[in-house]
């Protein structure tokens, strides 16, 4: 079984490292600790267990190739569920707030931090198990997890530029787009990542020339709008990401696919064909050699 390369370990690594530290910000949160000292060796700890973990598991036995992508890519798109789920639930409250000034249907900063750590832990269990026991490649990973991520943030600006009501109610439309579009693109990357299998370079490559369409669009009518306009901002940004994205994908259609070990690999039989050939050909060398009167020709080599 084909194993990880470094750039995929270093990946988890970076990964890891950021999850210990939010787990470590999750606990400070829930025990509100009462000296320095009470607070820094539990939060040192927490951001050092999962590193300690990834290191051990693939020194003991190096991790296959697309699994350390595939619990990266879990653990943000987990995030990212839960983030969605919160701003949902934070403008929904404010905006029942603002009718019934004494509801209390917000939610407390520890009760959104856990749903936020959790929701990382089920991604990371999810991604998991899909990349041990599906045939992936990181290039596969890489595309559904842009597809998830750019699909919420795509979905959850269009929506609050185009929607009706006021800011509250197209801030919880919003939020709620945003969460449907991050399903819709998650199931579509499991559907069909794996006819495309691209590789890592190419959905990098496509990211980049998305997050550079966004931010120009975007910039320039920050830089020059006289009165600013949330909703023209919003659409704005989501058409020049959409435009960035299908350019990236366009330009870099001639990039080679990355498929698995086991579609990519030279089939036996020509194999031993090839190797037939070298022992029976390749190992023949001519040789010339003077003697007195005269020079023999020959052929020297292994059979």
């Amino acid at each position: 079984q084909p194993i990880r390369d470094a750039d995929e370990l270093t990946l988890l690594y970076a990964t890891s490292a950021l999850y210990g530290a939010g787990t470590g910000a999750w606990f400070l949160l829930q025990t509100q600790p009462s000296s320095t000292l009470t607070a820094a060796l539990p939060f040192g700890a927490l951001t050092a267990a999962p590193i300690l973990a990834v290191a051990t598991v693939d020194g003991y036995s190096k991790l296959p190739r697309g699994l350390p992508h595939a619990l990266s890519a879990g653990a943000f798109l987990g995030l990212q569920q839960g983030i969605w789920l919160v701003g949902y639930q934070d403008a929904r409250a404010r905006r029942i707030e603002e009718s019934d000034p004494n509801s209390s249907v917000r939610w407390t900063p520890e009760t959104n931090a856990t749903l936020l750590w959790g929701s990382a832990i089920v991604g990371i269990a999810g991604g998991g198990l899909l990349g041990s026991t599906l045939e992936t490649t990181p290039g596969r990973v890489s595309l559904t997890s842009s597809l998830t991520m750019w699909s919420g943030a795509i979905l959850a600006l269009g929506a609050g530029a185009v929607l009706p009501g006021d800011s509250r109610t197209r801030s919880e439309d919003a939020f709620l787009a945003g969460g449907a579009g991050t399903n819709a693109g998650l199931a579509t990357g499991l559907l069909f990542a794996g006819r495309v299998s691209p590789s890592v370079a190419r959905v990098r490559i496509t990211d980049l020339l998305g997050i550079a369409g966004g931010f120009t669009t975007g910039g320039i009518y920050l830089a020059f709008a006289g009165k600013l306009d949330t909703r023209l901002g919003e659409g704005l940004t989501a058409l020049g990401a959409t435009a960035g994205l299908a350019a990236g994908w366009i330009v870099t259609s001639g990039m080679a696919k990355q498929l698995p070990e086991s579609l990519s690999a030279e089939p036996a039989e020509k194999r031993t064909a090839s190797a037939t050939k070298t022992s029976t050909f390749d190992a023949v060398a001519p040789s010339l050699r003077m003697v007195p009167g005269g020079a023999t020709l020959g052929l020297g080599g292994s059979f």
